[in-house]
């Protein structure tokens, strides 16, 4: 099992053991390879590897999104395939949001983020509002994909939740919207404790925000390094600035 640091395991936000998942009609070939991780409650964990290194697969099943027959996923101590109340705990950004919300052509956004907040824009909605940019009278139908991205965020968001999962969540956004979103992730984590696993190309930035790094291959967790050891491992992963 891949630690980072001296966490036991009751500790851990997300404990992966010997994980091994091939999607249907794959012609036998794994997507993950006996997978072992514990990320600590807490950690900011940025996920990196080439394109089909299985981050996005690993992502979802954490989230519920797959049942995986070999291998385990606990969340906070308990079976995420067997513990429905885990999802009021999980946000997974991915994305495909843009297509899941083509349907509402005429929607705005504020009222996609009220919706989200529970019926009324709460504290929480107005910060993120505010942090990512959002115009509440934007109309779903005519926005750019960085305009709909910064949405998407403030309705993942909307919730406080004790683990996140962003998957290239950030790619769309421009530096200072980025920045900002940063930032706010990095403040839930030291004071709410919740835990970030971030999968990215994008390494500009990101300086002293994360607590470690994870790089993965061909389905295969490689390694989990402290993040000072992160500019090596974006190096390796093809990572870099934004352009």
């Amino acid at each position: 099992r891949t630690r980072m640091g001296r966490e036991v395991m009751a500790s851990a936000s997300v404990s992966v053991t010997g994980l091994t998942f091939k999607y249907p009609h794959s012609s036998g070939i794994d997507a993950l390879r006996n997978i072992s991780l514990e990320v600590p409650r807490g950690s900011r964990l940025i996920l990196v590897g080439e394109n089909g290194a299985g981050k996005s697969t690993l992502l979802s099943i954490i989230a519920g999104h797959h049942m995986c027959p070999e291998g385990s996923v606990t969340l906070f101590g308990q079976d995420a395939f067997r513990t429905p109340a885990l999802q009021e705990r999980i946000a997974l950004v991915t994305a495909q949001w843009g297509e899941a919300v083509s349907s509402l052509h005429s929607a705005k956004a504020g009222e996609l983020i009220k919706s989200a907040c529970g019926g009324e824009l709460s504290d929480r909605g107005k910060l993120l509002i505010r942090v990512l940019g959002v115009d509440e009278g934007w109309q779903v139908g005519t926005l750019s994909e960085g305009q709909l991205r910064r949405v998407q965020l403030a309705v993942k968001l909307s919730q406080p939740r004790d683990l996140l999962l962003l998957d290239e969540a950030t790619t769309d956004l421009d530096l200072v919207v980025r920045r900002n979103l940063l930032t706010l992730l990095f403040e839930e984590s030291v004071r709410r404790g919740t835990t970030v696993v971030y999968c990215t190309h994008i390494f500009d930035g990101l300086e002293g925000w994360a607590t470690h790094v994870a790089q993965m291959s061909a389905g295969a967790l490689i390694r989990v390094c402290p993040s000072s050891e992160m500019d090596a491992i974006a190096a390796a992963a093809g990572g870099g600035e934004e352009t």
